[in-house]
């Protein structure tokens, strides 16, 4: 699990939308030339941190077996922007999410 912040400068435009679109390409991106194929979800509202936000959901797959489920958020906050990822063992990814919700409840950004 990571949560990131990035600082906005007082005159930039920024568009959730297109935050969390271009992070999913290059998760994909990035396990392709891992010898992954990710298939992710569109972007669905979220809230991160107190904030509202938008996530996807990735499947990753290997030789046509899912191994690994992973999750991106983005919020945008007073000159901020923040992300958080997830990621577990397909197998495992049910289990944990008890825990990753009570650790995201404790998450604040606002």
């Amino acid at each position: 699990m990571e949560v990131t912040r990035s600082r906005l400068g007082s005159a930039a435009k920024v568009s959730v939308e297109n935050v969390i679109v271009e992070m999913r390409k290059a998760l994909q991106k990035d396990f392709m030339r891992q010898g992954f194929q990710a298939a992710c979800s569109k972007p669905m509202d979220a809230k991160l941190g107190g904030l509202a936000g938008l996530e996807v959901h990735c499947g990753i797959s290997q030789n046509g077996a899912e191994v690994l489920k992973q999750t991106v958020q983005v919020a945008l906050g007073d000159g901020a922007a923040y992300s958080l990822t997830y990621a577990a063992p397909s197998g495992r990814y049910a289990a944990l999410m008890a825990e990753i919700e009570a650790v995201k409840a404790g998450i604040s950004l606002n």
